[in-house]
């Protein structure tokens, strides 16, 4: 009986998705620390700040802005030497730490991912941050994997393994950036339109807090999770495949609208202790500056059209980074003034809306070729530890943490994440040929007529959801190997699922 327990244990998809996240972070494990990014910083710093604001107290002081002075450097394994100024009395301090959390804190900077990133920091260097984006992929496809295809608990496990050394899922769990969490919205998506029937209650509430935290990490997630749910409510309604349930959409929907809730709430709650609206980044700006259609109507109309942007003339067309980034010196964004960057962020729409009646079939035919070129680019390159990267982390990041990056494998050499980049694509382009001949003998996968009709309809909302991620990312944003790369090892995923399938697909 004590043996027939601890099967029954093994077999629940809650203890498989935990030992499948340490699988997922086996990248981590063998870099030696996580990943990170020039907005790393960003996420980690603004919601210290609100807190500042708040409780008057800075949690993560050494997370320090980009124009402050280097602090004292840190040594691993010591307490921190930062000289701390004099303390301000209580009524100068509210006044300025809510001046602080508006200049730290941008509406496209999610609060709630970043609240994650902090408690990671502050309890672990991050590796509690690691572990959970890692566990948060995993349980989902463990419940898809388990509840709905019946795959044996070590099929489902090589499953993990295979994935997190060709593919790029381990990178994307290892990097402290929501990125992690986009696939979440389409696994969790799947495991609740298409395995409706099988899940248990607590399996609902489960997939339903990580789509929702999901779609609060971050604004792309929450388009991809609206666009998912619009497509796959008049195919419910046409179809009303077994299974399914319109409490699954239900239940979707509330996640879009407990992530659109989720993010008034912060930025109402920062603007009243602020007095100013949230500052959103110029994201359009910079995307539509970058293309044709954008950069001749900045030239055939200003300076009289008088936009921010005109301001800055001589520098376009740059690339959406530079524009964006953090060197004053080549960017727009951060060259400027304060004044000028909400100028810039409030001025997007009509900016948009001006190139669409100047030229709207180039701005068309120009977003429609960067949403399908995003589609084709998901290499790791972003992720690579340039020198440009050294010095900017060198220069916001705690130099413990700036420290650890350096002496990471990443750090040292881009080697594996190339070879990783390589192997990826190879992945990805397997898998497409194994689900093109799934596609015309779909009773390849399973003898049974209605797992395969399952199996069918997993791997078209995961192929939909990754083409959805390309063109949201490649139009709304600009085409970035990044945002690509963090959805499409899902290819993979549902190949692999159908290979482990056709060897037998009950708990035995």
């Amino acid at each position: 009986m004590q043996a027939t327990g601890r099967v029954r244990l093994f077999n629940s998809p809650y203890v498989q998705g935990l030992i499948a996240a340490v699988v997922l972070m086996a990248y981590a494990f063998v870099n030696g620390y996580g990943l990170f990014y020039n907005d790393t910083r960003s996420y980690v710093r603004g919601p210290a700040l609100a807190a500042k604001a708040l409780i008057h107290r800075d949690l993560a002081p050494e997370w320090r802005s980009r124009s402050s002075t280097s602090a004292s450097r840190v040594i691993p394994g010591e307490a921190s030497a930062i000289a701390a100024p004099a303390a301000p009395t209580a009524a100068e301090a509210a006044p300025a730490a809510a001046q602080e959390a508006q200049a730290g804190y941008t509406a496209n900077r999610s609060v709630y991912y970043g609240a994650l990133a902090l408690i990671g920091y502050l309890t672990s260097n991050f590796w509690l941050t690691i572990f959970v984006q890692a566990l948060a992929i995993a349980i989902p496809g463990a419940i898809i994997a388990n509840r709905g295809f019946g795959l044996k608990s070590s099929r489902w496990l090589l499953t993990a393994a295979v994935l997190s050394v060709a593919t790029t899922i381990g990178p994307v769990t290892a990097l402290v950036m929501p990125d992690a969490f986009a696939p979440v919205v389409i696994l969790g998506t799947v495991a609740l339109f298409v395995f409706w029937d099988r899940l248990t209650r607590l399996d609902i509430v489960v997939l339903f807090v990580l789509v929702a935290f999901a779609v609060l990490a971050h604004p792309s997630h929450l388009a991809l999770l609206a666009a998912l749910v619009i497509l796959l409510t008049p195919y419910w309604l046409w179809r009303r495949p077994a299974g399914s349930s319109p409490k699954a959409l239900g239940i979707l929907t509330a996640a879009v609208v407990a992530g659109l809730a989720g993010q008034l709430a912060f930025s109402k709650a920062l603007e009243i202790v602020t007095h100013q609206k949230p500052l959103v980044l110029p994201h359009i700006t910079a995307h539509l500056q970058a293309t044709k259609p954008g950069y001749a109507y900045l030239k055939a109309n200003c300076p009289q059209v008088g936009l921010a942007v005109c301001n800055y003339i001589d520098r376009l067309p740059q690339l959406w980074t530079d524009f964006l980034g953090v060197d004053p010196k080549r960017g727009v964004f951060p060259s400027a003034d304060p004044a000028t960057q909400r100028r810039l962020a409030d001025e997007q729409k009509a900016y948009a809306l001006g190139v669409l009646r100047a030229d709207p079939i180039g701005l068309g035919e120009s977003l429609m070729a960067d949403g399908l070129k995003q589609l084709a680019h998901f290499s790791l390159i972003d992720l690579e530890v340039t020198p440009a990267a050294k010095a900017n982390y060198e220069s916001s990041f705690p130099a413990n943490v700036s420290s650890d990056i350096e002496r990471s494998r990443a750090g040292r050499s881009s080697t594996l994440l190339r070879t990783l980049s390589t192997v990826s694509y190879a992945a990805v382009f397997a898998s497409l040929a194994a689900l093109a001949v799934f596609a015309v003998r779909p009773g390849i996968v399973s003898a049974a007529v209605e797992e395969t009709r399952r199996y069918r309809l997993t791997a078209v909302i995961i192929v939909g959801g990754v083409l959805l991620n390309g063109m949201i990312c490649g139009i709304l944003a600009s085409p970035y190997d990044r945002f690509q790369a963090r959805v499409v090892w899902l290819v993979p995923f549902i190949a692999l699922l159908g290979l482990m399938l056709r060897g037998g697909s009950q708990e035995k």
